[in-house]
Protein backbone atom coordinates (compact mmCIF):
# COMPACT_ATOMS: atom_id res chain seq x y z
CA UNK A 1 0.00 0.00 0.00
CA UNK A 2 2.79 2.44 0.86
CA UNK A 3 4.29 2.04 -2.62
CA UNK A 4 1.04 3.28 -4.17
CA UNK A 5 1.74 6.71 -2.70
CA UNK A 6 5.45 6.67 -3.56
CA UNK A 7 6.98 9.68 -5.24
CA UNK A 8 9.12 7.24 -7.22
CA UNK A 9 7.20 6.54 -10.44
CA UNK A 10 9.02 3.22 -10.99
CA UNK A 11 8.06 1.99 -7.53
CA UNK A 12 4.50 3.17 -8.06
CA UNK A 13 4.32 1.45 -11.44
CA UNK A 14 5.54 -1.81 -9.92
CA UNK A 15 2.94 -1.55 -7.15
CA UNK A 16 0.15 -0.89 -9.64
CA UNK A 17 1.24 -3.85 -11.75
CA UNK A 18 1.27 -6.06 -8.66
CA UNK A 19 -2.23 -4.91 -7.76
CA UNK A 20 -3.49 -6.31 -11.07
CA UNK A 21 -2.80 -9.81 -9.76
CA UNK A 22 -4.65 -9.20 -6.50
CA UNK A 23 -8.39 -9.37 -5.88
CA UNK A 24 -10.61 -7.84 -3.26
CA UNK A 25 -12.03 -4.58 -1.97
CA UNK A 26 -8.96 -3.87 0.14
CA UNK A 27 -6.75 -3.57 -2.93
CA UNK A 28 -9.34 -1.47 -4.75
CA UNK A 29 -9.59 0.75 -1.68
CA UNK A 30 -5.83 1.25 -1.55
CA UNK A 31 -5.79 2.27 -5.21
CA UNK A 32 -8.73 4.61 -4.69
CA UNK A 33 -7.05 6.24 -1.69
CA UNK A 34 -3.83 6.72 -3.65
CA UNK A 35 -5.76 8.38 -6.48
CA UNK A 36 -6.11 11.58 -4.47
CA UNK A 37 -2.38 12.20 -4.48
CA UNK A 38 -0.79 14.00 -7.46
CA UNK A 39 1.13 14.25 -9.75
CA UNK A 40 -1.12 13.69 -12.72
CA UNK A 41 1.01 10.92 -14.27
CA UNK A 42 0.64 8.86 -11.11
CA UNK A 43 -3.09 9.43 -10.98
CA UNK A 44 -3.52 8.41 -14.61
CA UNK A 45 -1.57 5.20 -13.96
CA UNK A 46 -3.78 4.35 -10.99
CA UNK A 47 -6.93 5.14 -12.97
CA UNK A 48 -5.83 2.65 -15.61
CA UNK A 49 -5.56 -0.01 -12.92
CA UNK A 50 -8.98 0.87 -11.52
CA UNK A 51 -10.49 0.71 -15.01
CA UNK A 52 -9.16 -2.84 -15.41
CA UNK A 53 -10.63 -3.85 -12.07
CA UNK A 54 -14.10 -2.42 -12.86
CA UNK A 55 -14.92 -2.41 -9.16
CA UNK A 56 -17.93 -0.23 -8.19
CA UNK A 57 -16.41 0.45 -4.76
CA UNK A 58 -13.92 2.79 -6.46
CA UNK A 59 -16.59 4.85 -8.17
CA UNK A 60 -16.66 7.63 -5.58
CA UNK A 61 -12.91 8.25 -5.95
CA UNK A 62 -13.10 8.00 -9.75
CA UNK A 63 -16.01 10.47 -9.88
CA UNK A 64 -14.08 12.90 -7.68
CA UNK A 65 -11.08 12.71 -10.01
CA UNK A 66 -13.35 13.28 -13.01
CA UNK A 67 -15.04 16.29 -11.45
CA UNK A 68 -12.16 18.73 -11.23
CA UNK A 69 -8.42 19.18 -11.56
CA UNK A 70 -5.95 18.31 -14.31
CA UNK A 71 -7.80 17.75 -17.60
CA UNK A 72 -5.81 14.65 -18.52
CA UNK A 73 -6.65 13.10 -15.15
CA UNK A 74 -10.31 14.01 -15.56
CA UNK A 75 -10.45 12.36 -18.98
CA UNK A 76 -8.67 9.26 -17.66
CA UNK A 77 -11.18 9.08 -14.81
CA UNK A 78 -14.06 9.33 -17.27
CA UNK A 79 -12.50 6.48 -19.24
CA UNK A 80 -12.45 4.33 -16.10
CA UNK A 81 -16.23 4.49 -15.71
CA UNK A 82 -17.55 2.21 -18.51
CA UNK A 83 -16.06 -1.00 -17.04
CA UNK A 84 -18.02 -0.30 -13.85
CA UNK A 85 -21.24 0.33 -15.76
CA UNK A 86 -23.59 0.71 -12.81
CA UNK A 87 -26.06 3.51 -12.15
CA UNK A 88 -23.48 5.64 -10.35
CA UNK A 89 -21.12 5.58 -13.32
CA UNK A 90 -23.94 6.27 -15.79
CA UNK A 91 -25.22 9.18 -13.70
CA UNK A 92 -21.72 10.62 -13.40
CA UNK A 93 -21.19 10.45 -17.16
CA UNK A 94 -24.54 12.13 -17.82
CA UNK A 95 -23.61 14.97 -15.46
CA UNK A 96 -20.19 15.36 -17.05
CA UNK A 97 -21.77 15.63 -20.49
CA UNK A 98 -22.95 19.05 -19.33
CA UNK A 99 -19.47 20.18 -18.29
CA UNK A 100 -18.43 23.62 -19.51
CA UNK A 101 -15.20 22.16 -20.94
CA UNK A 102 -15.99 20.77 -24.39
CA UNK A 103 -13.27 18.10 -24.14
CA UNK A 104 -14.69 16.80 -20.87
CA UNK A 105 -18.24 16.86 -22.24
CA UNK A 106 -17.23 14.94 -25.36
CA UNK A 107 -15.21 12.39 -23.35
CA UNK A 108 -18.23 11.76 -21.14
CA UNK A 109 -20.50 11.29 -24.15
CA UNK A 110 -18.03 8.97 -25.87
CA UNK A 111 -17.71 6.85 -22.75
CA UNK A 112 -21.45 6.73 -22.11
CA UNK A 113 -21.74 5.30 -25.60
CA UNK A 114 -19.43 2.49 -24.45
CA UNK A 115 -21.37 1.56 -21.29
CA UNK A 116 -23.25 -1.68 -21.80
CA UNK A 117 -26.67 -2.41 -20.41
CA UNK A 118 -30.10 -1.04 -19.64
CA UNK A 119 -28.90 1.60 -17.15
CA UNK A 120 -27.19 3.53 -19.94
CA UNK A 121 -30.06 2.94 -22.38
CA UNK A 122 -32.47 4.36 -19.82
CA UNK A 123 -30.32 7.45 -19.31
CA UNK A 124 -30.24 8.05 -23.06
CA UNK A 125 -34.01 7.74 -23.30
CA UNK A 126 -34.47 10.20 -20.44
CA UNK A 127 -32.28 12.69 -22.30
CA UNK A 128 -34.21 12.14 -25.52
CA UNK A 129 -37.50 12.83 -23.79
CA UNK A 130 -36.21 15.78 -21.76
CA UNK A 131 -37.47 18.51 -24.09
CA UNK A 132 -34.06 20.22 -23.90
CA UNK A 133 -32.62 20.51 -27.39
CA UNK A 134 -28.96 20.09 -26.45
CA UNK A 135 -29.77 16.94 -24.46
CA UNK A 136 -31.98 15.58 -27.21
CA UNK A 137 -29.31 16.02 -29.88
CA UNK A 138 -26.74 14.22 -27.73
CA UNK A 139 -29.27 11.48 -27.05
CA UNK A 140 -29.95 11.00 -30.75
CA UNK A 141 -26.25 10.52 -31.39
CA UNK A 142 -26.07 8.02 -28.55
CA UNK A 143 -29.11 6.08 -29.78
CA UNK A 144 -27.32 5.61 -33.07
CA UNK A 145 -23.90 4.83 -31.63
CA UNK A 146 -25.29 2.34 -29.12
CA UNK A 147 -27.45 0.75 -31.84
CA UNK A 148 -30.42 0.91 -29.53
CA UNK A 149 -33.62 -0.88 -30.48
CA UNK A 150 -37.24 -0.55 -29.34
CA UNK A 151 -36.91 3.21 -29.52
CA UNK A 152 -39.28 3.92 -32.43
CA UNK A 153 -42.00 5.47 -30.29
CA UNK A 154 -39.61 7.96 -28.67
CA UNK A 155 -38.03 8.76 -32.03
CA UNK A 156 -41.42 9.36 -33.63
CA UNK A 157 -42.19 11.85 -30.89
CA UNK A 158 -38.82 13.53 -31.45
CA UNK A 159 -39.57 13.63 -35.19
CA UNK A 160 -42.35 16.08 -34.35
CA UNK A 161 -40.28 18.22 -31.99
CA UNK A 162 -40.24 22.02 -32.22
CA UNK A 163 -36.53 22.03 -33.09
CA UNK A 164 -35.67 21.19 -36.70
CA UNK A 165 -32.33 19.59 -35.82
CA UNK A 166 -34.05 17.20 -33.43
CA UNK A 167 -36.72 16.40 -36.01
CA UNK A 168 -34.20 15.76 -38.76
CA UNK A 169 -31.98 13.59 -36.57
CA UNK A 170 -34.89 11.49 -35.35
CA UNK A 171 -36.24 10.93 -38.85
CA UNK A 172 -32.81 9.90 -40.11
CA UNK A 173 -32.38 7.31 -37.35
CA UNK A 174 -35.88 5.91 -37.92
CA UNK A 175 -34.71 4.80 -41.34
CA UNK A 176 -32.16 2.53 -39.68
CA UNK A 177 -34.75 0.62 -37.66
CA UNK A 178 -36.09 -1.98 -40.09
CA UNK A 179 -39.26 -3.63 -38.86
CA UNK A 180 -39.86 -1.10 -36.08
CA UNK A 181 -41.49 1.63 -38.15
CA UNK A 182 -44.52 1.30 -40.41
CA UNK A 183 -44.01 2.48 -44.00
CA UNK A 184 -47.10 4.65 -43.78
CA UNK A 185 -45.74 6.47 -40.74
CA UNK A 186 -42.63 7.41 -42.69
CA UNK A 187 -44.79 8.63 -45.57
CA UNK A 188 -46.65 10.86 -43.10
CA UNK A 189 -43.34 12.24 -41.85
CA UNK A 190 -42.30 13.01 -45.43
CA UNK A 191 -45.58 14.76 -46.17
CA UNK A 192 -45.31 16.76 -42.96
CA UNK A 193 -41.65 17.67 -43.36
CA UNK A 194 -40.98 21.36 -42.78
CA UNK A 195 -37.42 21.73 -44.05
CA UNK A 196 -35.26 20.45 -46.89
CA UNK A 197 -33.19 18.48 -44.36
CA UNK A 198 -36.27 16.72 -43.02
CA UNK A 199 -37.43 15.91 -46.53
CA UNK A 200 -34.07 14.33 -47.39
CA UNK A 201 -34.02 12.41 -44.12
CA UNK A 202 -37.56 11.10 -44.67
CA UNK A 203 -36.81 10.10 -48.26
CA UNK A 204 -33.73 8.17 -47.13
CA UNK A 205 -35.70 6.52 -44.33
CA UNK A 206 -38.32 5.41 -46.83
CA UNK A 207 -35.69 4.11 -49.21
CA UNK A 208 -34.15 2.07 -46.40
CA UNK A 209 -37.40 0.29 -45.49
Amino acid sequence: KEYLTSDDYIMLSAAVQASAEMRGDEVTGALADALAKPPADNQILILGALAKRGDPTAMRAIAAAAGKGDKAVRIAAIGAMPPIGDSSSVNALVRLMNDSDADISRAAQDNLAAVAGKEADGAVMTMLQSGETSHQLKALELVERRRMTNVARALLKAARDDDKSVRTGAIRILGGLPGEVNFGVLVDLLLGAKTAGEIRAAERALAAT
